[in-house]
């Protein structure tokens, strides 16, 4: 038998346990969880976080009281503005907060959760080790019990795991691929197409595994370099596809190409056309087409020539193997979203962009720069201000008028959508025909058909990526 000195100092090493009764615990922690998320959506609301505020509310009802009166009157204020408006300081006021909620309700909730665990109550158990996660997302505890993986410190559910690693994956291969050299051979002098010569333009010219390109630039080191990152482009878009044959073939819209022409400034676009009128004839133009890219049939098949600097070769070669290669035959919303995650991917640039700018352009004067981190920024804040662009209408957005907001929240969700459901994400944009011009309720049940889940779930699990601030955002920091 123990000494009672000794007796006394094991029984202070042993875990406090509560005599209570399971079921009134929670009703306690209920009450207890309640009073605290009042209080600081009260605190917010006096820092101007409005939507911090109704973040509170919302789990009041959603989880602890579902007839709260005082949280149900907030919610259901008619024209209430839920943005955050407060200083930086009533931020970080607004923070601190949260953080003592955090403290005090998560330990609460995974304690009783292990408890309801231990107690063979496996649908309350779980709940609430998810509510601690809610609260304090690294309680490895929780994770454990669970059954949650790790990844790089992240711990989560299989499926998050799972997307982290692809995730890390694509981001390898398209480093990969983007220092890849592919063998190219010049193009003898004899080879110029006809409507060069016909300009008297010099043009130099370079052939990859599939793809010729002529240009303006004096010499074919350019070429060389402009048919390599088609190649790149190619081989990264086959690697994203699902299933389906290769698509390794240089083809503008399924049909095969004869050549590429990179023009690099006015003058030398205008004497290309001046001296070609049989192609303006052929388009029913009577100028010079006043954007940067013009298809045609050449004298030796399908071409397609190009006005941009040497610069942004790179970007718009991409750009196009992707429409070319997939997204203009499928849907346009998305597909541009999977454009900008294909030159993000490869040369950190979003500089090629097809569609239409609305006319008016309407609170934001400044044009979006185009890079991945100022693209991850601005979602990130339009989320915290829940002003991201509706994910049902996403998909109904049209080439000829193409919205910012619209264009930002495409490329983020694509992006994700490439990892987390590398089995059928094309299938969602080869479903929905954008001639169709389906509604949201039918574009909602085709991801529920395709990924068995709701668009409001998700949508929330895209969120908590694309904020930037969660665990799993973390655990993919490379994005961008």
């Amino acid at each position: 038998m123990l000494a009672p000195l000794l007796w006394l100092l094991w029984l202070t090493l042993l875990p406090a346990q509560d005599p209570a009764p399971l079921p009134a615990r929670e009703t306690a922690l209920h009450t207890a969880a309640t009073q605290s998320l009042l209080s600081f959506a009260r605190a917010a609301e006096g820092n101007k976080m409005f939507a911090r505020a109704k973040t509170a509310y919302q789990m009041v009802v959603d989880h602890y009281d579902p007839e709260n009166k005082a949280a149900r009157t907030a919610l259901a204020l008619k024209g209430r503005q839920w943005t955050d408006q407060g200083a930086l300081a009533q931020v970080r006021s607004t923070e601190q907060a949260w953080t003592v909620v955090c403290k005090k309700l998560a330990p609460q909730h995974r304690d009783l959760g292990l408890a309801f665990v231990a107690a063979d109550e496996l649908a309350r158990g779980p709940h609430h080790l998810q509510r601690c996660l809610d609260f304090d997302p690294k309680d490895v505890a929780a994770h454990e019990a669970l059954g949650h993986e790790s990844f790089r410190g992240f711990y989560g559910t299989p499926e998050q795991v799972a997307f982290c690693r692809r995730l890390e994956v694509i981001e390898q291969k398209a480093k990969e691929l983007a220092t890849t050299a592919f063998a190219c051979t010049p193009l003898a002098a004899d080879e110029v197409p006809l409507e060069f010569r016909n300009a008297q333009l010099a043009v130099v010219g370079a052939k990859a595994r599939q793809w010729k390109v002529w240009t303006t630039s004096p010499n074919t080191e350019a070429a060389s370099d402009a048919a390599q990152w088609a190649e790149r482009g190619c081989d990264l878009l086959e690697f994203l596809l699902p299933s389906g044959p290769a698509r390794r073939v240089a083809r503008i819209d399924g049909r095969p190409v004869s050549w590429i022409g990179l023009l690099r400034n006015d003058a030398e676009w205008m004497a290309f056309f001046n001296a070609n009128p049989q192609l303006l004839n052929a388009a029913k133009l009577t100028a010079a087409p006043d954007g940067s890219t013009f298809r045609f049939q050449s004298t030796t098949g399908l071409a397609e020539v190009f006005r941009h600097p040497v610069e942004l070769d790179a970007d718009e070669l991409i750009a196009h193997v992707t429409m070319w290669g997939f997204a203009t035959q499928h849907n346009e919303g998305l597909g541009q979203g999977l454009v900008h995650a294909m030159t993000s991917l490869l040369v950190g640039t979003m500089h090629t962009w097809f569609g239409a700018e609305p006319p008016t352009r309407a609170a934001r004067e400044v044009p979006l720069p185009r890079d991945p981190k100022a693209w991850a920024q601005r979602i990130a804040e339009e989320i915290r201000a829940n002003q991201d662009w509706p994910l049902a209408q996403v998909p109904r957005e049209k080439l000829t008028n193409f919205r910012e907001q619209v264009r930002v929240k495409s490329w983020s969700f694509v992006l994700w959508m490439l990892a987390r459901y590398p089995s059928n994400w094309s299938q969602v944009l080869q479903a929905i025909d954008s001639d169709q011009n389906l509604m949201p309720e039918q574009i909602e049940q085709i991801y529920v058909r395709e990924f068995g889940v709701s668009l409001q779930q998700l949508d929330a699990e895209w969120r908590e990526w694309a904020r930037g601030d969660s665990p799993i955002a973390k655990a993919t920091r490379s994005r961008g």
